[in-house]
């Protein structure tokens, strides 16, 4: 037979390997051996990879300017941010913010009022309408919340870093 004859008929195993292991080299009986089961396995590296979407995929960069520029993480303490939606709640204190946002979560809206009220009263919380200019002094990633200072106040607040990201910058 002749270099590569054997490979010629047989078609290449572009379909989805087995998981796991690549598979066993070829026989070693030529010189030329070694080339055509090269190119078979290039297929096999690429198509897990486009077909395999991780959960959170990365955002590209560029979308993420127009959709929303997080102001939290972006402006922290060098310019202000602007609240982007009205009636966003914020308090001096995290855990209390984060009680009232699982109480959301959970559906008791009757128990949220009545622990916002509480709150709003005793000065814990306020409610900050859109478009309130506000100084971000902190943020955690782990708990989704930005510390912020509202323009001519001296009291901070916790609010949810959601309420900083303005979807209308471009």
């Amino acid at each position: 037979g002749g270099m590569g004859v054997a490979y010629a008929g047989a078609p290449l195993p572009i379909t989805a390997p087995p998981a796991g292991d690549p598979p066993p080299p070829p026989p070693t009986t030529g010189a030329a051996a070694p080339a055509p089961a090269a190119a078979p396995t290039r297929p096999r590296i690429e198509s897990p990879k486009v077909v395999e979407r991780p959960a959170r995929p990365a955002p590209d960069p560029d979308v993420v300017v127009r959709q929303a520029y997080d102001c939290g993480r972006v402006a922290l303490g060098k310019e202000p941010c602007k609240i982007v939606a009205d009636g966003t709640l914020g308090c001096k204190d995290e855990d209390e913010l984060l009680d009232l946002f699982r109480m959301m979560a959970s559906g008791d809206r009757e128990a949220y009022m009545q622990a916002a009220t509480v709150s709003l009263a005793t000065q814990q919380c306020d409610v900050f309408t859109r478009g309130t200019e506000v100084f971000v002094e902190d943020t955690k990633v782990f708990s989704d919340t930005a510390y912020i200072r509202p323009k001519g106040q001296v009291s901070k607040y916790w609010v949810s870093r959601l309420a900083l990201w303005d979807r209308e910058e471009s």
